[in-house]
């Protein structure tokens, strides 16, 4: 991690330290630096994205060692990601810099060389020989014709070097904004879809309608089967939703055991129409155990909110969450429209 990255909490670290250390105690965890770094960085930060879901889990009794080991390589990944791109791109940077400055020491004095042989080409004089003219142009112009084939030569290895990191940027990019237990986006790449759906550029009366889905009394089944067949059903509930959205909608595992389905082209009634066929979906289906082959049933709760007018990416997702909550207050396994609240 970067050392810079903690100088904002410094004057607290002392405080967030001992704290972080009681909270190991507490949870009866390994004292390991992979759960010291996990714990004292959402601690610290606890707006980040991977802070969220550890103190999610914190506050659902469900951070165990598999989690752990789950969140500590999110952190890896998002410090490779911010620090060793930009690192990359300054030793590209630094070198290609280099080259140019050498070509550029040296060009003065053969500019100056050139000028004189061209001075004596528009005065001929019969006391230079044309043998002598002819040798050194030829001279001067292969020693030019050499420092530019190596700066081309270096600019070319710079421009494989950025593409190479490109793609390496854009694969890292995919991994930062994908939960790794599903597959699915998480809460960062959701946000970044919404903004290309939503940009400047889109019509105002442009429909789009979000889900936000809740397995039901979740921390429960998770005490009774544990944090494996909980993880499987949060495997369980994603597969079912790629199953029954269309490739243009967007997916994602909002935190915990919340899932988002973002609908373009599709109106209130629509997704509610929609978000009812995936309750009664996951209703009818059953997860089995591997072990045992027992067979559990799940069901879910739905929040549904259409966009309005330049309406932005917190108000909707706040209006579905509030039709959430009011399902859950209503009984759970049901949708509920913001409309109707």
């Amino acid at each position: 991690m970067d050392y810079l990255r903690y100088q904002g909490v410094s004057s607290q670290a002392n405080k967030l330290s001992a704290e972080t250390i009681r909270l190991i105690k507490s949870l009866k965890l390994a004292p390991n630096p992979i759960h010291y770094l996990v714990l004292f960085e959402a601690l610290c930060f606890r707006e980040d994205e991977v802070s969220k879901s550890v103190l999610q889990h914190l506050e659902a009794h469900s951070y165990d060692d598999f989690k752990a080991g789950i969140f500590f390589n999110q952190l890896m990944k998002q410090s490779c990601f911010e620090r060793i791109t930009n690192q990359e791109y300054e030793n590209i940077f630094a070198d290609l810099k280099q080259s140019i400055s050498h070509w550029m020491v040296k060009f003065p004095e053969k500019h100056r060389k050139f000028e004189e042989l061209f001075q004596i080409l528009e005065e001929p004089s019969e006391d230079i020989p044309t043998g002598f003219l002819q040798k050194n142009i030829a001279s001067y112009l292969s020693e030019h014709q050499q420092d530019n084939l190596l700066l081309f030569e270096k600019v070319e290895a710079s421009e494989k070097r950025l593409r190479a990191l490109e793609n390496d940027l854009h694969s890292m990019t995919q991994i930062a904004m994908t939960d790794e237990l599903t597959g699915l986006l998480n809460r960062r790449g959701l946000q970044k879809q919404y903004t290309q759906i939503c940009n400047p550029k889109t019509p105002l009366d442009f429909e789009l309608a979000v889900l936000v889905i809740d397995i039901d009394f979740f921390k429960k089944f998770n005490d009774q089967y544990g944090h494996l067949v909980g993880d499987s059903a949060l495997r369980f509930i994603s597969r079912y939703l790629q199953q029954e959205t269309k490739r243009k909608d967007v997916l994602a595992r909002f935190g915990g055991e919340e899932f988002v389905v973002m609908l373009p082209d599709t109106d209130y009634s629509q997704a509610l129409s929609f978000a009812e066929k995936l309750r009664k979906i996951i209703e009818t289906k059953k997860l089995v155990i591997a072990k045992s082959g027992q067979e559990i049933s799940l069901t879910i709760s739905v929040g549904v909110a259409s966009r309005e007018e330049c309406e932005n990416y917190d108000d909707l997702f706040e209006k579905a969450d509030q039709a959430l909550y009011q399902a859950k207050k209503n009984g759970r396994n049901q949708v509920v429209g913001y409309k109707a609240l």
